[in-house]
């Protein structure tokens, strides 16, 4: 289903190295992919993307979102196995032109119903096992220079979090884990098409609650572009375009015609 550098210094450099800001310094550092947003164009590595391309400036990307799929459901599905496939696929999407994929930590419709398959606890916090899959597949990435748009939520799978509060929790647990890792390739979208009748949570059904979330994320972790995606219809709320640092436009029920407009 498609869809880390050694060091050894004196006792008082590990001692400090061992916090989490030290940890993501360092990281950052072995980090070869970054992304970015200048004078309203995506930029890789100080790079405009597409140069010269009708898509110049844009963030053109495949949607890989459940490259790391699980389901709780299905013990015999190799969720490792599936993540593995994809990673060994990501230098053949970059030599074709491919500079972004979409994942999420709830994936997207496996093609079947009642699957469980959310990196969140209920409370809101991370589970480690899905994480250092997601880990997996953002360091290929990094390796072959290449952006990550990371989901948070997603309808049929929002359930798993108990209340709008430990749906905070979750975004902000996201943005702290993508600091402390050091990644500087990743841009976080809130919730995969917000107000969808498959999310059970209010804030994640609401402009008002979506805006909300986004700027409790950007006061989190101001270095982190972060969005949200709107439905299939090509528009995006006008209080969620403004508290977002980028805009995601879905055009699942827009005929090719319309979409100029």
């Amino acid at each position: 289903m498609g869809q880390f550098t050694t060091w050894l210094f004196i006792a008082v450099t590990v001692m400090a190295a061992s916090t989490p800001e030290a940890l993501g310094q360092a990281r950052a550092a072995s980090t070869r992919t970054r992304i970015s947003i200048k004078d309203g164009k995506w930029q890789i590595n100080g790079s405009i993307t597409y140069l010269g391309a009708p898509a110049e400036g844009l963030l053109m990307n495949v949607r890989m979102v459940n490259a790391v799929f699980e389901d709780r459901n299905k013990p015999d599905f190799d969720a490792e196995a599936n993540t593995n496939r994809f990673i060994a696929r990501v230098p053949d999407y970059v030599e074709h032109g491919v500079r972004a994929f979409t994942l999420c930590l709830q994936g997207g419709y496996p093609g079947y119903e009642g699957a469980v398959n959310s990196a969140f606890n209920p409370d809101g916090s991370l589970r480690e096992s899905y994480m250092r899959r997601v880990r997996r597949a953002i360091e290929a990435c990094d390796r072959y220079g290449a952006a990550v748009v990371l989901g948070c939520y997603y309808q049929r799978q929002d359930q798993v979090l108990r209340d709008d509060q430990a749906v905070r929790a979750g975004l902000l647990n996201v943005l702290r884990w993508i600091k402390e890792c050091g990644f500087t390739n990743v841009v976080v979208e809130v919730a995969n098409e917000f107000g969808h009748g498959g999310f059970d949570r209010p804030i994640l059904r609401s402009s008002q609650g979506i805006a909300e979330l986004i700027r409790a994320g950007k006061e989190a972790a101001p270095d982190i572009l972060i969005s949200v995606s709107g439905a299939g219809g090509g528009d995006l709320d006008r209080e969620v375009a403004r508290a977002s640092d980028f805009l995601l436009i879905h055009f699942n029920n827009t005929p090719i015609r319309d979409m100029p407009a």
